[in-house]
C-alpha cells in the first residue's frame, strides 16, 4: 500500500475498513515518513473497528457522517438504531477557492 500511494501520490485519499485516523497516520509516518499529509478525519464508531479516513494535504472543512440514525419499521411495530459510521463525506478546502467533496 505505500508503494501505491507513494507511486500515486494523491493530493486526497479516502481510506475504508481502517482502525482510526490515528492509524492511518501512524502507518504513514512509519511506512512514508517524508509523506506530507497534514489533515485527517474521520468519524470513528463506538463498537465497532473499521472505518472511514479522509487523509489530505489541503485543510478539510464541513464533515457529513450518517452516524446514527433511527430506523422506524411499520410492518415490525419497533424501532431500531443503525450506526454506520463508514457512509460518510468531508469538504476539501482546495488551492485558492477551490472546494470540492469526498
Amino acid at each position: 500500500l505505500a508503494v501505491a500511494i507513494k507511486q500515486i501520490n494523491p493530493d486526497v485519499m479516502v481510506l475504508s475498513e481502517v482502525e482510526s485516523d490515528r492509524a492511518v497516520k501512524l502507518f504513514l509516518d512509519g511506512f512514508l515518513p517524508e509523506h506530507d499529509y497534514k489533515y485527517f478525519a474521520s468519524v470513528e464508531a463506538m463498537e465497532w473497528y473499521q472505518n472511514v479516513v479522509v487523509v489530505s494535504r489541503f485543510p478539510i472543512g464541513r464533515i457529513v457522517s450518517l452516524r446514527e440514525r433511527e430506523i422506524t419499521s411499520v410492518a415490525q411495530n419497533r424501532t431500531r438504531k443503525d450506526i454506520n459510521n463508514r457512509i460518510m463525506g468531508a469538504e476539501i478546502l482546495g488551492p485558492g477557492t477551490n472546494r470540492f467533496f469526498v
